[in-house]
């Protein structure tokens, strides 16, 4: 949209999502963080369904547009100008003549930048949340602060990121909960605007809700808390997690804690009512029994490291095939961060193939020293003709076959322009199953195209 239709518009959708909120008046939860929001909106649902009889759950919505249309029930498709026509006529008919009534309401509050709108203090200007999750401050989306704020040095960025993304907790005068992570240094000093309630999540020994252990397997994930000398055991059936996943569980539990309920009741419905968003984990058998775990939907350095780690945890004697996509919106970080993660998969990986020229820049080399097998694509579409028929856009012959069979096969990457839902796609054993993968309508088919 171009910027002199962006403002008006932005002010027409705040002015009647407003009004809807005023006219419903409920609990808001806000989550944010650089990296597992949406995962932890899918956590803490089937808690906050323990209090809330209305809960409204923010539908693919997390930004300075997507969360007012989503407070009216209206949703963006394609993003063109006639969607955006769309949206701003439907506006006021949604608020008069479909009213809707929630006590409750769960939004992801995504920041990419340090300046509104796409900042945590335009975000306010929209709604102002009871109750605060913040899971972490990464050096995800440090290209717009780096580049914004003229800074190059990973721990200045890391900073700033956490001070935009706490004022969620620092600028919000109607706080009356803060569920923040403990071992998260920049973001546990932080001071509430009000006088709310801190709970803290997190492995130090002084957090309120402790993770004690998270142990993946092939057919579930068992995650263990501590809380007041208690343990509670929590249950996550095919899915695949990483360690770090363990902070998702943790601050779920911990909104439970700060609405009074019993904790062993919260656990249970974690267990029972936790449904991950595609492409976070999930496991699906592939062609020739292999085993997929699909983590295609994005990436960061912390949890391509983590994923990587799982999968060494889970492997056994199978052999492990990391499918690896660029980690994108890293700006001066991006060197560092995929040197990082080619090293921790030199070590963990039987073959690695490398998709996005970021990796080929900075991790192909690595590897390459490695010895290890490796092969690098500039598309998605490529390595999975790779993986299905041993061609490879260099060759005029096709390889022997690479894929002998019983290999566990992990899938993680960035989404802008690496789409490695393409490459689970055409390694599933179950075609039925691509209903089940991220990603999917006719917008996304139409934005993959290019990469298959």
């Amino acid at each position: 949209m171009k910027d002199i239709f962006r403002w008006p518009v932005l002010w027409w959708l705040r002015f009647w999502a407003k009004l809807a909120l005023k006219k419903n008046r409920p609990f808001i939860v806000g989550v944010t963080g650089s990296a597992g929001k949406s995962s932890a909106v899918d956590a803490i649902a089937p808690v906050l369904k323990l209090k809330f009889k209305n809960l409204k759950i923010a539908e693919k919505a997390n930004s300075e547009s997507g969360i007012p249309a989503d407070i009216l029930g209206l949703h963006f498709t394609d993003y063109s100008f006639f969607d955006w026509f769309r949206i701003c006529i439907s506006a006021p008919l949604s608020f008069f003549l479909y009213p809707s009534s929630f006590d409750c309401y769960l939004v992801e509050m995504g920041v990419d930048e340090p300046t509104p709108p796409k900042n945590m203090g335009y975000l306010l200007t929209i709604i102002k949340p009871d109750m605060a999750v913040i899971l972490n401050a990464l050096p995800v989306h440090a290209e717009q602060f780096g580049k914004q704020l003229n800074l190059k040095n990973q721990n200045d960025i890391v900073k700033a990121i956490a001070r935009e993304k706490g004022e969620i907790i620092t600028a919000n005068p109607n706080l009356r909960f803060a569920i923040i992570n403990a071992d998260d240094e920049n973001l546990f000093s932080l001071k509430p605007i009000s006088k709310a309630r801190i709970v803290t999540f997190g492995k130090s020994p002084t957090a309120d809700v402790k993770i004690s252990s998270v142990v993946p397997s092939l057919s579930q994930t068992k995650v263990t808390l501590v809380f007041k000398n208690r343990e509670y055991q929590i249950l996550l059936k095919h899915l695949a997690l990483p360690e770090f996943y363990g902070y998702t569980i943790s601050a779920a539990f911990a909104t439970g804690i700060c609405l009074d309920q019993d904790p062993k009741m919260i656990a249970e419905k974690i267990s029972s009512g936790f449904k991950m968003s595609p492409g976070r984990g999930q496991i699906f058998s592939g062609i020739k029994q292999t085993t997929i775990i699909d983590s295609s939907y994005n990436a960061s350095g912390e949890t391509m490291a983590g994923s990587l780690k799982m999968l060494q945890q889970i492997g056994d004697n199978k052999t492990k095939i990391a499918v690896l996509g660029d980690m994108r919106e890293l700006g001066s970080q991006a060197k560092i961060e995929h040197e990082k993660v080619a090293e921790i998969a030199v070590k963990i990986a039987d073959k690695i193939i490398l998709i996005g020229p970021l990796m080929k820049e900075y991790s192909l080399p690595i590897v390459k020293r490695s010895k290890l097998p490796v092969e690098w694509f500039a598309t998605a579409g490529e390595a999975a003709n790779y993986l299905l028929e041993g061609s490879h856009p260099s060759n005029n012959h096709n390889q022997d076959a690479i894929l002998q069979g019983n290999e566990i096969i992990l899938v993680k990457g960035s989404q802008n322009t690496i789409f490695l839902e393409i490459v689970v796609e055409a390694l599933l054993k179950n075609k039925s199953d691509v209903v089940n993968l991220c990603r999917r309508g006719k917008f996304w088919d139409k934005k993959r195209r290019p990469y298959q």
